[in-house]
């Protein structure tokens, strides 16, 4: 049991930062674009 739980608990770290990790390249194009107009 201990061991699926660590394994979903890294799952959702690992999607957590991934998530984290888009929205920041997000952030940096949407800048880019702005700068641009």
């Amino acid at each position: 049991m201990t061991e699926i739980l660590v394994g979903l608990s890294s799952a959702i770290l690992a999607g957590g930062a991934g998530f984290y990790a888009s929205k920041i390249t997000n952030r940096e194009k949407t800048k880019r674009k702005r700068r641009r107009v």
